[in-house]
């Protein structure tokens, strides 16, 4: 009887240990992808005030003519920050969540023993990711609203 309530013991373990590697993995590509954001955005920002300096077109042609200013050429590729991109960012971490939480579901049905860790995880990011499901698609209904608006 020990024997049993120790391999169970362990196998919760196990579990419960899993559960939380998966969930840190989680939370730190969350933030790494907030993190580039706003690395994105920075540099934007700091595009657009080097290119405010100049006074006129001339003076700018000229710059980016010179040795520097292809350099800054070729330091601009940014990513899109349109409002596209952050609907489909929101999509693409809606799939993980939910893809997560369908796993983590599904094992727990495989090993009722340790269910209820697989359940707690996997309800927790299946509820995360129907969260971003559902900011994206506001994010989308509004960005309609706002175009038709605005082009009427």
């Amino acid at each position: 009887m020990q024997k049993r309530e120790v391999n169970m013991n362990l196998n919760e373990t196990i579990a419960l240990l899993i559960n939380l590697i998966l969930t840190f993995a989680l939370i730190a590509w969350i933030f790494k992808v907030i993190l580039e954001r706003k690395k994105i955005s920075t540099k934007a920002r700091m595009n657009e005030d080097l290119f405010s300096r100049f006074e006129s077109p001339q003076a700018l042609s000229e710059f980016l003519n010179s040795a520097n200013g292809l350099e800054i050429i070729q330091s601009l590729r940014i990513e899109s920050s349109s409002p596209l991109s952050g609907i489909l960012l929101n999509i693409k971490i809606g799939i993980v969540l939910a893809s997560l939480g369908l796993g983590l579901l599904i094992i727990g049905w495989l090993f009722p023993v340790q269910s209820r860790y697989f359940f707690a995880g996997g309800i927790v990011n299946l509820m995360l990711g129907i969260g971003f499901f559902a900011s994206a698609w506001a994010a989308h209904k509004l960005g309609s609203k706002w175009n038709k608006e605005i082009m009427d």
